[in-house]
């Protein structure tokens, strides 16, 4: 009688052995797939804050030339959205002149923004301005 209690004991032991381990190795992936997808959260919000920046530049008109060629811009930013020659974020910008009237261009601006070594893509844009006397 005694052999059956203990035999009763020890499978189960081994049973909730089993699920805690089981919870655990859940649990572990939860929590590592959540830093993930915060990281990816923090890469992007950046991403975002980084391409409205650029934007604001190329509507102010101090993004680029006053050529009347295409062009392409490659900058480096911070995650806090300030430009830095050592910049996490790599942009790219390509500044393309549209049509042309008497008083100025139409600009259109193809704005991406990836990491430093360009394996990721986190945001991508295009945006248009109209600059006078850069006919």
């Amino acid at each position: 009688m005694k052999q059956n209690h203990t035999r009763a004991f020890f499978i189960e032991t081994a049973a909730l052995t089993l699920f805690v381990l089981l919870a655990l190795t859940v649990l572990v992936q939860v929590f590592g797939k959540s830093r993930q997808m915060g990281e990816q959260a923090a890469h992007t919000s950046a991403a975002a804050l980084i391409l409205q920046n650029v934007d604001a530049d190329f509507q102010a008109g101090t993004l680029g030339t006053d050529g009347t060629s295409e062009e392409t811009l490659e900058l480096r930013y911070n995650a806090d959205g300030t430009q830095a020659e050592d910049g996490a974020y790599l942009v790219t910008v390509t500044l393309t002149p549209m049509s042309a009237t008497g008083g100025g261009r139409l600009w259109t601006a193809q704005i991406t923004v990836s990491d430093a070594d360009r394996t990721t893509q986190y945001a991508a844009g295009s945006t248009a301005c109209y600059r006078k006397g850069a006919a």
